[in-house]
């Protein structure tokens, strides 16, 4: 009976023991939080900061034109623009059966690069000038792709990556790679355009530079005509794929190569 009464009397201590040690904790932590809440509300901020951006901005731009917006959703008044391998307007121009082959102008212009302007008109539409490099301004780290089916086989792709390094520094990574086998004989084109740009504007725009490397080659086989223009107008059902009809020129191509280091500052006293 007395030990049972000891247990008891022990067991009940060490409930007590522990209830008032729970109490204590809880009190403790109770403290810790109200203690807490004091700190925040003497003005402690949080640094998260949530950002919502919108499509004004993500623009892009030359060296010197206005800020345009950078997207690339298809759009009505965007579809003379995305529907063209080159993703450009090619109003007053002329395209030859296959994708890559080049334009034919039907409107004069002066190519303000002489270097470019020692090529053929047919091929110095795809060496970019340096009016044609352009430069981005975006809130978050950017990408983008832009696909295009070839003639018979092949594919036109063009990717752009562009990243704000702070708030007045871009650098943009962009590449174009197009091969098209075409609907001929002999009317292979391919080409590579690697460019990699940057651009910086000082807090008060005051300075700023531009600068861009570029790689670009073309590479075509050229063909000299049908042999037989009556084979092609005829009735022959053999010619209807347009790879049985013979052309002129049998072992002909022609390759352009075109590298660019570009750096040019402006700085405003006013």
């Amino acid at each position: 009976m007395r030990i049972f009464l000891f247990l008891s009397i022990l067991s009940f201590s060490c409930f007590f023991s522990q209830r008032s040690q729970i109490n204590k904790i809880d009190t403790k932590v109770s403290n810790t939080s109200q203690s807490d809440t004091i700190i925040v509300d003497k003005g402690r901020k949080d640094s998260l900061k949530i950002f919502k951006p919108t499509i004004n901005d993500y623009q892009h731009y030359t060296q010197f034109s206005e800020r345009k917006i950078f997207d690339t959703v298809f759009t009505i008044d965007k579809s003379y623009q995305f529907t063209q391998y080159n993703n450009q307007d090619n109003f007053g121009k002329i395209q030859f059966a296959n994708i890559g082959s080049g334009f034919q102008d039907l409107m004069f212009h002066v190519n303000k690069e002489q270097n470019l302007a020692l090529l053929p008109t047919r091929k110095s539409h795809f060496i970019l000038g340096i009016d044609d490099v352009k430069y981005y301004d975006v809130k978050t780290p950017t990408t983008s792709f832009i696909y295009h089916n070839a003639m018979k086989q092949g594919a036109a792709l063009k990717t752009t990556y562009t990243q704000n390094v702070g708030k007045n520094f871009n650098v943009a990574l962009e590449y174009m790679g197009l091969r098209s086998q075409g609907v001929y004989q002999r009317e292979l084109a391919s080409s590579n355009n690697f460019i990699l740009s940057s651009r910086f504007n000082s807090k008060n725009n005051r300075y700023r530079f531009f600068t861009h490397y570029i790689h670009q080659n073309v590479n075509n086989e050229e063909n000299g005509g049908i042999e037989d223009l009556s084979l092609f107008l005829g009735d022959d059902t053999r010619f209807n794929n347009r790879q049985n009809l013979a052309v002129n020129l049998t072992s002909t191509d022609s390759r352009f190569s075109y590298r660019r280091y570009y750096f040019s500052q402006e700085f405003q006293f006013v």
